[in-house]
């Protein structure tokens, strides 16, 4: 009996003691310059830090004075608004803020575990930032996508040139008299023989010709507004309206020809800046500016320097403050530093672009390398605690926690 319950222990010490001695499941985490030994199974992560783009939208206005303009006020009478001179002009129009994140170099870790649930538990973004742990996302991630926006030229106007005009009294017919000299058996004479030729008329012909072209459509169009001639034939509905907008639109083709044109071209510039902490407040130089030609680099000296500030909102300070004195108070103890799975807590900023201390255009924007880093327990993602948690990728913060 004795030797048969000291085979039960045996079998019990072989079957059970084994799972004593199981290894404990960890989730370590580390910065990557730290670790000295790579699980086969290792997870590297980058907190991301913000560039900001400014889109800086410029028009150009050129006018064009008219070929006739002299003659306006002769043909035409006053007519406001005349071109008197070619004259060009730039105009900062608009001014348009993004953000995406990029890879912070300095806060890339590496996180090392023996959990198969937490390995298989873990999403990544394709630029190896956290998307969340343990909780599945179905959203589309699409918060850093740049519209695309025409970053060169987009003429809004027709082209600047004039181009030929659709009259045939350009040219005029001129009649000379010469003589043909003829010898006879008593004298010499002269035979006079009329010479036709084309040549083109002058500038004020040309303009007094097209100011008649322009009385002529004005007049039509009255016509076909007041319904005057037989009615039986005048077009109406639809037809009358493309016929009235066609008189109208080469009444201003003509007139042109006499007040000018002023025709806009805008260019989209696109500057990119991933601000450091020592920029806070501080002016950040973008280009130079001339309403005489525009956007020019900085190193130009024509034209009024265009900056951006960032200043901070502070609405972190709490945390931080809360971070420095764990800080200190670890130092006073064994625990020297900070550990568990990192995350960002972004700074909320105030852009601003500025020429001559005036501001131009401001947004407020998150800025995750203006915030600072806290860690969760890495406890809380194993099997036993089974806490999911998700992220906001382009900034590394927290979006939400809970319990499975």
């Amino acid at each position: 009996m004795l030797k048969n319950k000291q085979i039960y222990i045996t079998i019990f010490i072989i079957i059970f003691l084994p799972s004593c001695f199981t290894e404990k499941e960890f989730i370590n985490v580390q910065k990557i310059q730290d670790v000295e030994e790579f699980n086969e199974n290792a997870i590297i992560y980058s907190l991301p830090k913000t560039t900001i783009i400014i889109d800086v939208e410029v028009t150009k206005i050129t006018q064009i004075k008219g070929p006739f303009s002299e003659y306006t006020e002769q043909f035409l009478g006053s007519i406001g608004n005349i071109v008197k001179q070619n004259d060009t002009e730039w105009k900062i129009s608009d001014i348009n803020f993004y953000s995406y994140p990029q890879i912070d170099s300095s806060n890339i870790y590496v996180i090392n575990t023996n959990s198969t649930n937490f390995l298989n538990c873990v999403s990544l973004s394709k630029e190896g930032f956290l998307f969340s742990i343990n909780k599945d996302i179905n959203e589309e991630y699409n918060s850093y996508d740049i519209q695309e926006k025409d970053l060169y030229t987009a003429n809004k106007n027709d082209n600047l040139a004039y181009g030929e005009l659709s009259l045939d009294k350009n040219y005029k017919e001129v009649f000379d008299t010469i003589y043909r000299t003829e010898q006879t058996d008593t004298s010499v004479i002269r035979i006079p023989v009329i010479k036709k030729s084309i040549v083109r008329k002058s500038e004020k012909e040309q303009a007094e010709e097209l100011a008649e072209e322009i009385l002529i459509l004005r007049d039509d169009r009255k016509a076909l507004l007041v319904g005057e001639g037989d009615s039986d034939y005048l077009p109406d509905g639809k037809a009358l309206e493309i016929m009235i907008k066609g008189l109208e639109e080469l009444e201003q083709q003509y007139l042109r020809m006499f007040v000018g044109k002023t025709t806009t071209q805008t260019y989209h510039y696109k500057f990119e800046i991933t601000p450091t902490v020592d920029q806070f407040n501080a002016e950040i130089d973008l280009f130079r500016f001339s309403s005489g030609s525009g956007i020019v680099t900085w190193s130009n000296s024509f034209g009024e320097p265009v900056t951006a500030k960032i200043q901070t909102q502070k609405n972190i300070q709490p945390i931080i403050n809360y971070n420095k004195y764990k800080k200190e108070e670890a130092g006073n103890s064994k625990k020297k530093k900070l550990a568990g799975l990192f995350y960002r807590v972004p700074e909320k900023t105030t852009i601003l672009v500025q020429k001559n201390n005036k501001t131009l255009s401001k947004t407020d924007i998150y800025i995750a390398q203006f915030g600072t880093i806290n860690s969760l327990p890495t406890k809380m993602f194993l099997k036993e605690n089974n806490y999911g948690i998700e992220f906001y990728y382009d900034l590394g913060s927290i979006k939400k926690i809970e319990k499975k």
